[in-house]
């Protein structure tokens, strides 16, 4: 129902009934909003999806790390310190020999004067040392280690 508070052109006002092309929509007006509903809802949709592949190439993947403890049993007449490179990288120094007493192993810890604890992902590697005593090189070392996942291996350096 259509109303007007002005005379219209024959000086009357009132209301009348609109015609059904005026009041409803037609076919073509409701594809048209039905197929910009589905565009709108379809690009959302994709942009979800875009973003949830970038949060997850943005978080680190786990790695698989093992750990070699390196010690040595060289006597302290041979060196006052122990320069370790693991693939030409310095990693550490160790300043004293690992003195086995009793029932002692070798510690776990992550770093001492005695012993040092190197984590590398898994795979293998080069271990390059060199003993120095009062600034001369005494003995010197390169041996390969090969790191394994969750594993925890020992090396100790000895004179030859």
């Amino acid at each position: 129902m259509k109303c007007y508070d002005r005379a219209n052109g024959f000086g009357q006002v009132g209301c009348r009934f609109a015609s059904s092309d005026e009041s409803t929509p037609n076919r073509q007006q409701i594809l048209i909003t039905l197929m910009k509903k589905i565009t709108l809802f379809a690009a959302v949709l994709l942009a979800m999806a875009g973003c949830k592949d970038a949060t997850e190439e943005l978080q680190p993947q786990p790695v698989s790390t093992g750990s070699y403890l390196i010690y040595t049993t060289l006597p302290t007449l041979k060196f006052d310190q122990l320069e370790l490179k693991v693939n030409g990288t310095m990693v550490g120094r160790l300043t004293a020999p690992f003195v086995a007493s009793g029932h002692r192993e070798v510690p776990e810890s992550s770093m001492s004067n005695t012993v040092l604890r190197i984590e590398r992902p898994q795979g293998s590697y080069t271990l390059d040392a060199v003993a120095i005593l009062k600034g001369q090189k005494t003995v010197a070392w390169s041996t390969p280690l090969r790191f394994e996942t969750a594993k925890i291996k020992r090396s100790n350096l000895q004179a030859e």
